[in-house]
C-alpha cells in the first residue's frame, strides 16, 4: 500500500477504540482494544496507547515505510472530550461538514512527529451556558455527528430525516433541511440497562449480555407495566417473576427493554419532537433496532434499520469527508 493515500481512522469511546486503516472507501485492516477515555482517569497514557495500536495497524495491513511522519490520522468520539487525548469544543447546532471541518484541531504524535492526527469536534444543542432551563433544553454529542455526515454523503439519510443511535447513550439526531445536525436529545438508557444488568438486585434475574432477540410478548408485558404503574415499579417486577419463577433471563430482560421503550415512547409522543419526523435511521443491536422499529411503525415513522457494516462504512465516509473539507 502506498503509505501517502493511506488514512488511520479511530473511533474512540469511553471504554473501546477502534482503528481502521483506510485508502478511500478500501479497509486494509481494522483492530479493537478495549481502552478509552474513562481509562486516562486511571492512569492510562492515551497518547502512547494509541500510538501502539495504530503502529499495529499499520503492521497487519503491511504499510511500508515505518518510521516514516506524514501518517494522516482523522478521529471522532470521547478523544475530543475534557477526558480525552486532544479536547476540542463543541460547534454550536447547526452544524454540517463544512463547521465541523473548520473546527478541526490537529497534533503530531510518535517519534519524529510519525503521526498527523486530526480531532473532530463535537456539536452542541443550544449553548447551554445561561440559566438552568437553557442547560436543561441543551444537548451534546461526540461521534454522532462524524456518522451522520458519513449517512449523508452515502445516501443513507436525507435532509429533515432523524437518526436514533441505541448505544451506552440513546440518542436522538435531527437534520434541517440543509442536511446539517440541528437538535439532538439524549438518554442515559443503555447504562442504566447495563447497571441494571450488572449491579443492582435484579443482576441474578437477568443475562449479563446484550440481547440477540427480544420476545415481542414479554416486551408489550414490559410496555404495559411501565404504563400502568411507572418505570420503577415495572423494574421491580422484573424480581417478582425471577421469585416466582416466571419467564427465562431472556424474556425477562425483554420485559426490562420493553419498559424503558414504553417510557421513552411515552416521553417523545408527549414533546412532540417526532412530529414532523416521517423517517429515520436506527444504529444499534439488531434485536434493539428491531424493536424500536416495531415501535415507531405505530407512530407512523418509516424506520430503516442499519447493519453493523454500513454503520462503519458511513463513520469512515464521514471522517474523509470532513478532513477533506479541512484541507480544502
Amino acid at each position: 500500500m502506498a503509505e501517502e493515500t493511506a488514512l488511520f481512522c479511530v473511533d474512540m469511546g469511553t471504554t473501546r477504540t477502534r482503528v481502521w486503516l483506510t485508502r478511500g472507501a478500501q479497509v486494509y485492516a481494522l483492530l479493537v482494544r478495549d481502552f478509552g477515555v474513562r481509562d486516562a482517569t486511571r492512569g492510562l497514557n492515551l497518547q502512547s496507547t494509541l500510538i501502539d495500536l495504530l503502529d499495529e495497524t499499520a503492521m497487519v495491513a503491511g504499510l511500508n515505510g515505518n518510521g516514516n511522519t506524514n501518517r494522516k490520522v482523522a478521529a471522532a468520539g470521547m478523544i475530543s472530550s475534557a477526558q480525552g487525548l486532544l479536547e476540542v469544543p463543541h460547534v454550536l447546532a447547526p452544524a454540517g461538514a463544512d463547521a465541523l471541518a473548520a473546527s478541526v484541531r490537529r497534533i503530531f504524535l510518535g517519534p519524529n512527529d510519525q503521526y498527523e492526527l486530526s480531532v473532530i469536534p463535537g456539536v452542541r444543542t443550544r449553548s447551554g451556558t445561561s440559566t438552568v432551563a437553557e442547560i436543561l433544553k441543551s444537548d451534546i454529542m461526540r461521534g454522532e455527528e462524524t456518522l451522520c455526515v458519513g449517512l449523508i454523503s452515502l445516501g443513507l439519510l436525507r435532509p429533515e430525516e432523524a437518526v436514533l443511535n441505541l448505544g451506552s447513550h440513546w440518542k436522538w439526531i435531527w437534520l434541517d433541511a440543509s442536511a446539517r445536525v440541528a437538535s439532538s436529545r439524549t438518554f442515559l438508557t443503555g447504562e442504566m440497562i447495563h447497571a441494571i444488568q450488572s449491579h443492582t438486585l435484579l443482576t441474578s434475574a437477568l443475562p449479563q449480555k446484550s440481547p440477540t432477540a427480544l420476545d415481542e410478548e414479554w416486551l408489550a408485558l414490559g410496555a404495559a407495566e411501565a404504563r400502568r404503574s411507572g418505570l420503577s415499579r415495572a423494574l421491580f417486577c422484573v424480581r417478582l417473576l425471577q421469585q416466582a419463577n416466571r419467564g427465562t433471563g431472556d424474556q425477562r430482560l425483554a420485559f426490562l427493554y420493553g419498559a424503558f421503550l414504553e417510557v421513552e415512547a411515552e416521553m417523545l409522543r408527549k414533546a412532540k419532537i417526532l412530529q414532523n419526523v416521517r423517517s429515520l435511521c436506527i444504529v444499534g443491536t439488531p434485536a434493539l433496532a428491531e424493536a424500536w422499529k416495531a415501535r415507531l411503525d405505530k407512530e407512523g415513522i418509516t424506520a430503516n434499520v442499519l447493519e453493523e457494516a454500513q454503520r462503519d462504512a458511513a463513520y469512515l465516509a464521514g471522517l474523509r469527508k470532513i478532513v477533506a473539507s479541512k484541507v480544502c
